[in-house]
């Protein structure tokens, strides 16, 4: 696909640098749980996105971009509406209500981004899959309307999220992952049924029909939102995905180790697993109890002794070995087989990413006058700090990948400046060529800034400090909001107890913090792991009190 894609963008630089007045169509695509194991953001050595860094040499890749929340129901809500999650009152998944607009404080301007687009800038708007965090595909849509271009809310149109009994049910029946988290290698022939298969196909009738008559959509231009559900779990994967790499059986002979090993070989030998410091977790050493009641060990601990139940007896691996290094091969062969499907489903985004774009490019009026937007809601952590999964403030969790090209204009640029998702409506905003929304005070309504300075200029200067923001309900101190900001070099998290001391009464006027700041640097090359934290040191304090200052309530 790769081939066909870059050979279409040979063929029209002329066409596609040329300015008109004309008002762009937009896709943004969004994938779900996807981290920075995408090429160009320096997330894992073997990262294989060929269609995505295609479409990276065509626009701006924010190498320092951020989810303003940890959650998918927090993280969407503050997108989709353009404002941090203090405002929309969404910290957790449990408590979100379908009814999107039923999140918010009584009271509070209410906006998304499509609405926006629709009403204000004259797009016809549609939502493919996953977008709200909810399984059904009509959120914020005027169904009552029958007539698509006077609908109210965010949608002219929408397609609704797929289900895949036959995905589902080849997954479950040759399971391979932990309790926490499932993966499993599903047979080739069902890729056409993987729910983000359909809803990439779903995109691309609707491009079909809208070149093919642009009257039956109002006679206006498109923004399309594509909700990409994976790589979340389950990671039921066709297997032409999965590395050779994957082991099917732990009991076959000979048994090859499926990572890298040992550990720092080069040229790989197989998975490079994620940094961790050595001897391992030496990093947790620093943290208090505020963050570890923060970190849930049920995963780590499933990786850990997964063999005991998993396996009727223990493999030899190599007759050299003592109990206690075949039981830690079998751990970390585990994990990187966990970590191998979510590589197999990311691969699989940047296929179907791939097949739209090879669609697109066959409409050149439609390729010439678009810009796509793809990121990800959140992070995902692979065994960092002992977390699994996502929910933590750490970047693991919280660093996605944003690419913005706009294809009347290809112009490829790294911005190392840090940015947040709740950036985009802004964006959005001045690439319709309309006002931001205003508060009934007057002011701007979006929390982020528009992006396209740093589009045009990448090493500007840039001090707008990112608010991420999450509430767990299933660890420890539940009462207020953990916050992290980051700007341009340092991280800065910060877990508030619940009240004095243990105590699980929640008293604001009597609770503790404790802080934690990274030198992450601009270009990651200090501690990009997180490993050191600086929060104690004298000569750092500055920097905490200057951050301090962008957090909710700060001057």
């Amino acid at each position: 696909m790769r081939k066909l894609f870059a050979a279409f963008f040979v063929l029209v630089p002329l066409f596609s640098i040329a300015q008109t007045p004309e008002k762009p169509n937009i896709i943004f695509i969004m994938t779900d749980d996807m981290n920075d194991y995408v090429e160009g953001f320096d997330g894992h050595p073997q990262a294989e996105t060929p269609n995505i860094s295609s479409l990276a040499d065509m626009g701006t890749i924010f190498y320092n971009a951020y989810s303003n929340s940890v959650l998918c129901a927090p993280s969407r809500t503050s997108f989709m509406s353009g404002k941090n999650p203090e405002y929309t009152s969404v910290m957790i998944n449990g408590l979100y209500n379908c009814d999107f607009r039923s999140n918010f404080p009584p009271g509070l301007p209410i906006y998304t981004f499509p609405q926006i687009l629709k009403d204000s800038a004259g797009y016809f708007t549609v939502s493919v899959g996953k977008l709200f965090h909810c399984d059904d595909g009509e959120v914020d849509y005027d169904l009552g309307n029958p007539d698509p271009c006077t609908r109210q809310l965010s949608w002219n149109k929408t397609y609704q999220k797929h289900l895949s009994p036959s995905v589902n049910d080849a997954g479950q029946a040759n399971p391979q992952g932990i309790d926490e988290i499932k993966w499993s290698k599903i047979d080739s022939f069902l890729v056409d049924s993987m729910p983000d298969f359909e809803a990439i196909d779903s995109t691309i009738y609707f491009l079909q029909q809208y070149a093919a008559n642009p009257g039956d959509f109002c006679d206006k231009p498109f923004m399309i939102a594509l909700g990409i559900q994976k790589p979340h779990s389950h990671v039921y994967i066709p297997e032409q995905y999965f590395s050779d790499d994957y082991i099917d059986d732990f009991l076959a002979e000979p048994f090859d180790i499926n990572y890298n090993y040992p550990k720092g070989s080069y040229p790989y030998n197989g998975l490079v697993m994620p940094a961790l410091t050595d001897p391992p977790y030496m990093d947790m050493d620093s943290l208090g109890p505020l963050a570890l009641e923060q970190i849930p060990l049920a995963p780590y601990n499933e990786f850990a002794n997964w063999y005991i139940t998993g396996l009727p007896y223990i493999p030899e691996i190599d007759p050299g070995l003592t109990d206690e290094e075949r039981y830690e091969i079998l751990v970390e062969a585990k994990k990187a087989n966990g970590i191998m499907a979510y590589m197999a489903a990311i691969r699989f985004v940047d296929d179907m990413v791939g097949k739209l774009m090879d669609t697109l490019a066959n409409y050149p009026d439609l390729y010439n006058n678009t810009i796509i937007v793809f990121s990800s809601d959140h992070g995902y952590s692979w065994g960092e700090k002992r977390m699994y999964g996502k929910s933590q403030m750490w970047e693991t969790d919280s660093r996605v990948p944003f690419i913005i090209a706009d294809l009347r204009n290809p112009n490829p640029q790294f911005c190392t400046k840090s940015v947040g998702l709740v950036d985009l409506f802004p964006t959005l905003m001045e690439m319709a060529g309309i006002e931001q929304p205003k508060n009934p005070d007057g002011t701007d309504y979006p929390d982020g800034h528009s992006l396209i300075p740093l589009m045009e200029d990448p090493d500007r200067q840039w001090e707008y400090p990112v608010l991420t923001q999450v509430k767990n309900n299933f660890y420890g101190n539940v009462c207020w909001p953990q916050n992290s900001i980051k700007n341009n070099r340092f991280h800065l998290i910060q877990f508030r107890s619940n009240g004095e001391g243990t105590t699980s009464v929640c008293d604001l006027p009597n609770s503790w913090v404790e802080n934690y700041l990274y030198e992450v640097g601009e270009e990651r090359n200090v501690d990009p792991e997180e490993w050191y934290n600086l929060a104690e040191k004298p000569e750092y304090q500055p920097v905490i009190q200057y951050l301090e200052e962008f957090l909710p309530g700060g001057s």
